[in-house]
């Protein structure tokens, strides 16, 4: 099955709503296709590769188990159930946590039965924070071979500002766009958290950033930008992290 990429989906979204279109069927939808491609002249799609698909399989399976441990944990701690059904639920909490650790075992199984994926990875990890799982979900979201710079992966992954104004009377604050790619903003998101703790160049970005008056919301998402700027430019340069000032 052919997936298109957030980017795409959102363009093509809001081209057919620039035309005012209202039916919805395939001879329509075609027909808006084929002029969005003709105006906007988007670059040629490139299947992703068996191992990459392999890769963000492995990676949805798994946040869906760990969304249903979550959800189940959290049955239990605001429900009063009886001790039968809390051993049941314990049993199934044991399973899920022993198809996690199979499914982790996959994931670094496609990483090293690669040798790409395998330098990547390790490349990645060179960046304090980021751990096996975060490269896994980068290396299956963030297509670098099809993006021109780190600017334009920061816009892929939907971390860059948003800005709304008009005139003098409409200045709105900015927000980060979202009509990039969620799962990989996801990922993101926690390596940046350590990051910001423990990489001189990021801890210094957030602190001028809260001294500046920045909510800790701000912060982070600044921290992810900068984080998945970094991020590309290691794997498009096969270069490991060298630590700089911010």
């Amino acid at each position: 099955m052919v997936r298109l990429s957030d980017h795409i989906v959102a363009s093509t979204a809001y081209f057919a709503k620039s035309r005012l279109l209202r039916t919805k069927t395939d001879a329509v939808d075609a027909r808006m296709l084929a002029q969005f491609c003709a105006s906007e002249r988007p670059a040629l799609w490139e299947p992703d590769s068996d191992e990459i698909l392999s890769l963000r399989g492995l990676l949805a399976y798994r946040d869906q188990l760990i969304a249903q441990r979550i959800a189940l944990t959290q049955i239990v701690q605001s429900v009063a159930v009886g001790a039968t059904l809390l051993k049941m639920n314990e049993t199934h909490l044991v399973g899920i946590a022993e198809m996690v650790k199979q499914i982790e075992s996959q994931i670094q199984g496609v990483l090293c039965s690669d040798v790409t994926l395998s330098r990547n990875a390790q490349l990645l990890q060179t960046i304090p924070g980021v751990a096996s799982l975060t490269a896994a979900n980068v290396l299956a979201e963030l297509p670098v071979h099809r993006l021109h710079s780190a600017k334009a992966a920061a816009a892929y992954a939907g971390l860059t500002p948003a800005e709304r104004q008009s005139g003098t009377s409409v200045k709105g604050k900015p927000r980060i766009c979202k009509t990039g790619n969620a799962k990989l903003r996801r990922a993101l998101y926690m390596a940046a958290l350590t990051a910001k703790r423990k990489v001189p160049a990021f801890k210094e970005l957030a602190d001028r950033l809260e001294a500046r008056g920045k909510s800790g919301k701000q912060i982070i998402v600044a921290v992810m930008h900068k984080l998945v700027r970094l991020a590309y430019s290691l794997l498009k340069n096969q270069r490991p992290y060298q630590p700089v000032s911010a």
